[in-house]
């Protein structure tokens, strides 16, 4: 009867213990994936990197003079979401609004050579690169293309010039502000992008000045404006290999 006892209590030890290591694994295995990333061996195709973008693109609310800008845009990541970055573009070339055509066509030539508009010639900024948003999507149910939506904050300004026949001293300068932005940037490889972004200079300026300010004529009217610009740019991504996170 001992012996029976015996073997009985063996077996029902074993049987715990055997019941006991499936727990035990489950319990390991859902601790690692709620403390580990939800993504495992992702692309991460901005930490750690460098990124090169020439820039074309346009001003967009301008009442007179509509500017064609070009420029070149530099950052680093410092993770796969957060970078830091300086940007400028010129103002290659301006062409008159429907505004100013309609001026232009109501009142004659000789009705506005008194005139000068302010143009963009120059705009600046140092910016940090924020990305919440990032995934893959399918081009044509074949091409899986990574992507990403990134916001972008920081400070700078626009340097203004002057078009038209009088010397429009109370347009031009440096204007100081700052840029707010959002963008879109869709990977065609580990080292190629596309970037399509809206940028939003604030600063204070005037669009036109009438004659030279000799106490004769009111001075124009300067307020804090939102200048808006549309920018398409082509991305290098350096160095070429590309970091995966774990």
């Amino acid at each position: 009867m001992t012996r029976f006892v015996q073997i009985a209590l063996l077996a029902a030890l074993a049987a715990v213990t055997i019941a006991a290591f499936p727990s035990a694994a489950q319990a390991q295995r859902r601790a690692s994936l709620e403390e580990g990333s939800i993504v495992r061996r992702q692309l991460l195709y901005r930490s750690s990197r460098f990124e090169l973008q020439p820039r074309l693109g346009g001003t967009l609310n301008d009442s007179f003079k509509r500017n064609v800008l070009a420029g070149l845009d530099m950052n680093y990541y410092l993770t796969n979401k957060f970078g830091l970055g300086v940007g400028g573009v010129f103002g290659a070339v301006s062409v008159d609004t429907d505004l100013l055509e309609q001026i232009n066509g109501t009142l004659g030539g000789e009705d506005t050579e008194g005139l000068s508009f302010t143009l963009t010639t120059l705009l600046i900024d140092a910016h940090i690169s924020y990305v919440p948003i990032f995934g893959k999507l399918s081009v044509f149910k074949s091409n899986i293309l990574d992507y990403d939506l990134h916001l972008l904050a920081g400070f700078g300004g626009a340097l203004l010039g002057v078009e038209g026949n009088t010397e429009g001293e109370l347009l031009s300068g440096f204007k100081p502000g700052p840029m707010l932005g959002l963008g879109f940037r869709i990977f065609a490889s580990n080292n190629f992008a596309i970037t399509v972004d809206v940028r939003d200079y604030i600063y204070s300026s005037a669009d036109i000045q009438e004659g030279p300010q000799d106490g004769r004529r009111p001075a124009p009217v300067t307020e804090l404006r939102n200048n808006l610009t549309l920018g398409l740019g082509v991305s290098v991504f350096f160095p070429g290999e590309v970091p995966i996170s774990r």
